[in-house]
């Protein structure tokens, strides 16, 4: 097995994945778990082969080499992070019917 990343989430990005679960969880109970469980098979992901997504075209600043992960039943979620040495530091979950004017990156 390759090397290992381990993966930081930014507070914001992670304050914005728990405003998804949050309001997933008032329509479905079940589709907030499963997200739950897609999240972090995207985190898993990203922790083993973090070089195998494409970049992120929308990056506010040029100089940062972002790149993004789907997930998500239907593939409507985006992680975007970017890779610093041994570390994937994840700077934004996106719903990806969002406009990326709201994008945190």
């Amino acid at each position: 097995m390759g090397k290992k990343y381990r993966v930081e989430v930014d507070t914001e990005a992670t304050c914005k994945y728990l405003g998804y679960l949050s309001k997933l969880s008032q329509l479905s109970e079940n589709a907030a778990v499963n997200l739950g469980r897609e999240y972090q098979r995207a985190v898993d992901v990203i922790a083993d082969m973090p070089t195998v997504f494409q970049r992120y075209p929308f990056a506010k600043s040029p100089d940062t080499e972002l790149r993004y992960c789907l997930f998500g039943a239907k593939r409507q979620y985006r992680l975007v992070y970017e890779i610093d040495g041994d570390c994937v530091i994840v700077h934004d979950i996106q719903a990806c019917r969002q406009d990326t004017d709201k994008s945190l990156v």
